[in-house]
């Protein structure tokens, strides 16, 4: 019987501890790379889609600019002119009996009367981009001229949120007074979507007739070339303003608190 010193049991390793420890760093490795593509992946999108979205609204055609603009009313005191004398009604009145403020304003639209020697134009631009439309100049377009308008004038007699930039443009001259070279506007103006600008043209002529629109020069984006919109009133009608005639063959007026308007004088004064 052989007697000797018993050699402890060995002990097994534990082999499937190591694997389990692969494969959770392996887990969250994946975990996290997704984690960081997704995070990248919206970045991109998100920062791509404004781009996106304004590439689709070019393609669609869709101006870069909404814009209106409108002269304010005659006010009292104030004439107007008429290239030729207007038929008279059998009260020898322009308007019947009893005719409101509006129909007044519909006979200097529908006999498209011209403003004396000075009008005042207020253009709003509002831009439909995300990127920026820089505004760089905004200025009248002179589309017809022709010596005063003599034919017949309107007196009318006295009865009893966004920034506004101006702007003078003297269409007997129309070039830029005091400010930046080139241009009427002091700046440039920046919109974005959503942003507007409020423009007021106060426009003379002392010379001649004119018949003219509003012409805004602006960039878009990052190109370099100027492109233009023409603005006109809601109606799309273009604004008109002559130089007073020394005498006008026929003159109409009212009495106060009257749409009374008839003939008062021949081949006189306004």
């Amino acid at each position: 019987m052989t007697t000797g010193t018993a050699l402890p049991p060995t002990q097994e390793s534990d082999g499937g501890a190591e694997p389990g420890r692969i494969t959770r760093a392996r887990k969250w490795i994946v975990t996290a790379v997704a984690g960081a593509l997704a995070t990248l992946v919206s970045t991109v999108i998100l920062g791509a889609w404004p781009w996106l979205l304004d590439r689709w609204a070019d393609l669609r055609g869709q101006p870069h600019l909404i814009t209106t603009a409108y002269a304010e009313e005659v006010r009292v005191g104030e004439n107007v002119a008429f290239r030729r004398p207007l038929p008279l009604g059998p009260g020898q009145t322009l308007l019947p009996p009893g005719s409101r403020d509006k129909d007044v304003l519909d006979l200097l639209r529908r006999e498209k009367a011209a403003r004396t020697h000075g009008m005042t134009v207020t253009v709003v631009l509002r831009s439909t981009r995300r990127e920026t439309i820089r505004i760089l100049d905004v200025r009248p377009r002179v589309l017809e001229t022709a010596p005063s308008w003599s034919g017949a004038c309107m007196h009318f007699p006295a009865q009893g949120d966004a920034p506004v930039y101006k702007i003078a443009a003297d269409l007997d001259d129309l070039r830029p007074g005091k400010g930046r070279k080139g241009g009427f506007l002091q700046k440039n103006l920046d919109l974005v979507e959503g942003e507007r600008a409020t423009v007021e043209i106060s426009a003379t002529a002392a010379k001649r007739y004119y018949r003219w629109d509003v012409q805004v020069d602006y960039l878009y984006g990052d190109s370099p070339d100027v492109r233009h919109v023409y603005v006109r009133d809601p109606a799309g009608e273009e604004f008109r303003l002559t130089g007073e005639a020394k005498r006008y063959r026929e003159s109409y007026s009212t009495p106060p608190f009257s749409n009374d308007y008839r003939r008062v004088a021949r081949e006189k004064t306004c």
